[in-house]
């Protein structure tokens, strides 16, 4: 008897921890980084920018956001590539046919680039050169997902 009481609470605890788990992520597989932070942003702290949902960590980053989204457009449009609302159809540098021998994996996203020559530059720069270099400018790779 002591056993089966035991193995029930044992059930009921992790039960427990599975919906606390679920429900820290907001909605199962939504992830995306927060434009403002940095951090991890939730399904359901958002807000409308120029046609597309902009998810964020918490109301205090979805405020400054609102107050200059234009500081923001590089780590705003790697999100938008991170929830699917883009898709990379050319070299993000050069606009060219992509080479899919040069895909590259950055802030948890494949990148691909039309050589060798971009990839290489796109490896040598700061984590921050990287970001504005294939987000900064979406109009040569990147195309509004359907």
């Amino acid at each position: 008897m002591k056993a089966r009481v035991g193995l029930l609470a044992v059930l009921t605890l992790v039960g427990t921890l599975g919906l606390v788990q679920a429900g820290d992520e907001g909605q199962k597989g939504f992830k995306a980084t927060c434009p403002v932070s940095g951090r991890a942003a939730k399904a359901n702290c958002k807000t409308q920018h120029k046609g597309f949902t902009v998810h964020f960590c918490c109301g205090n980053c979805l405020k400054a956001f609102k107050k200059n989204p234009d500081k923001f457009t590089a780590a705003t449009n790697l999100q938008l590539y991170q929830t699917g609302q883009i898709k990379l159809k050319a070299c993000p540098l050069t606009g060219r046919k992509l080479n899919p021998a040069t895909k590259v994996e950055f802030k948890g996203v494949h990148i691909c680039f039309c050589c060798d020559g971009c990839k290489g530059r796109f490896l040598r720069a700061s984590d921050q050169q990287k970001l504005k270099m294939v987000f900064g400018n979406t109009s040569k790779g990147f195309k509004k997902a359907k």
